[in-house]
């Protein structure tokens, strides 16, 4: 199913500075609220402080060019764009450096570096309606063992998971005794080989990748499944 980039800026939303919430009511009295906009600066720990403080549908806008802390995006319908030059830079490790926890996130115009770690962006088992949109996921690993990915979804059901127009590059994978499968997926859907469990409505195309690199052996760059350990 193709999806169309106006869903990227189709809330209704107003600026109200860098880390609190702006709410716009709509109608008169105890009509509710609408999502609201917020810019976030800073570098950090301000990314997940803004997220943390979001409200589902908002908009997180990170309007400088500074270096952030690896986040965890636990909040529904959540957009996290930016027309910057910001990095989300990950703490190594098997984590990744932007972990997508909630359904209906968008992540739109982001650099996702985690060097020495194992993920850039990871969509959390059993997540739906992910869109990750026009990012650069690039200088992820070395860690050694098992693989290193640019993009993963994680194990579970999922629907309506939209992965376009995304740069991934600069992926690094060495061998060590104890590396299980040190190898580099550019785009990697997570199977359970004993329970599959189910994924519809995916649409992944556009994504350029390059620069993988693996002394042990090279993964498919743009859809693969983990292989049988059996």
């Amino acid at each position: 199913m193709a999806h169309d980039d106006s869903r990227f800026t189709r809330r209704t939303t107003m600026r109200t500075g860098a880390v609190a919430a702006g709410l716009l009511a709509l109608g008169g009295a105890g009509a509710g609220t609408a999502a609201a906009q917020t810019t976030v600066t800073g570098g950090g720990g301000a990314l997940q402080a803004a997220i943390d403080a979001a409200d589902e549908g908002d908009t997180l806008v990170i309007g400088d060019d500074e270096t952030y802390d690896p986040v965890v995006v636990g909040v529904a319908d959540l957009t996290i764009e930016t027309g910057n030059d910001p990095v989300i830079e990950g703490a190594g490790g098997t984590g990744a450096a932007v972990s997508v926890d909630a359904d209906g996130v968008t992540l739109s115009g982001l650099t996702v570096t985690n060097p020495g770690g194992l993920l850039g962006i990871k969509v959390e088992p059993d997540i739906d309606d992910a869109t990750i949109v026009r990012n650069t996921v690039e200088e992820v690993g070395p860690t050694g063992r098992f693989g290193v990915t640019g993009i993963v979804v994680g194990q579970g059901d999922h629907d309506d998971i939209t992965i376009v127009n995304n740069a991934i590059r600069n992926l690094d994978q060495e061998t060590t005794d104890d590396s299980g499968f040190p190898t580099v997926n550019g785009i990697l859907f997570d199977a359970d080989n004993d329970d599959p469990e189910t994924i519809t409505d995916v649409t992944v195309n556009n994504n350029v990748i390059e620069g993988l690199e693996s002394d042990a052996s090279h993964r498919w760059g743009s859809w693969s499944s983990t292989p049988s350990t059996g």
